[in-house]
């Protein structure tokens, strides 16, 4: 009843939201969705990680990350440090030339690093670690898969929008300014000031003052992603 006695003695005073575009829509729920399966890819690189400093803690030094395809696939070739140490150099060779490895000039120490002894869990709990590592190997794979798909349709859809321009002229990743362009929209009368943008993101602060009293708190009603 309060806000409709407003809207009825006040309504010259405010203004109605603009209506959000199907084209920022589509964008925004886009990169919310990216965000999130880049979300859930993190927890799962977090656990193969767990598990390989557990048992098999010299992937982690040949491969500078253990959720590109060359790690993928050298896990599920030789899932146990004992498969990889007994692997002849010529067939490490053969294995990375299949895979298209780009640095072949790393494939001696590559080889000299699966022979050196390495701290590592108890032999009994070695087939557990082998069976959660192969678990999470495919949830990965098939992960990195609908994100790089997910990509391509931001692409796109980021192309299409009215304020492609703007935003891609700004200087960050394809992926950062398309999610700034959903989150923002091309409609530029929302934000006529720096001011609106500032406090719907939540980088402006809330000032309360009373009397010689001024208290400055963080904004938390913003828009969080």
């Amino acid at each position: 009843m309060v806000l409709a006695n407003i809207l009825r003695t006040d309504l010259h005073l405010h203004k109605p939201l603009p209506r959000e575009s199907l084209t920022d829509a589509s964008l925004k729920q886009l990169t919310r969705a990216h965000k999130s399966l880049v979300q859930q890819k993190v927890k799962l690189v977090n656990q193969l990680t767990v598990q390989l400093k557990s048992y098999y803690p010299v992937v982690l030094q040949i491969f500078s990350r253990p959720d590109q395809e060359i790690t993928l696939a050298f896990l599920e070739q030789f899932p146990t440090p004992e498969k990889a140490k007994a692997v002849s150099l010529e067939e490490l060779q053969n294995f990375f030339r299949r895979h298209h490895y780009t640095r072949p000039s790393k494939l001696l120490f590559i080889y000299e690093s699966l022979q050196k002894p390495a701290l590592r869990a108890p032999q009994e709990l070695e087939e557990a670690h082998q069976i959660v590592t192969l678990s999470l190997l495919p949830v990965l794979r098939s992960l990195l898969t609908q994100i790089e798909k997910l990509e391509n349709e931001i692409a796109l859809a980021f192309k299409e929008n009215p304020a492609h321009k703007i935003f891609s002229s700004l200087p960050a990743g394809g992926i950062t300014t398309a999610r700034l362009n959903g989150e923002v929209g091309s409609n530029r009368s929302c934000y006529p000031t720096a001011g609106y943008l500032q406090t719907d993101a939540g980088t402006a602060p809330v000032t309360r003052r009373s009397g010689k009293t001024i208290v400055v708190y963080f904004r938390w009603q913003c828009n969080k992603p």
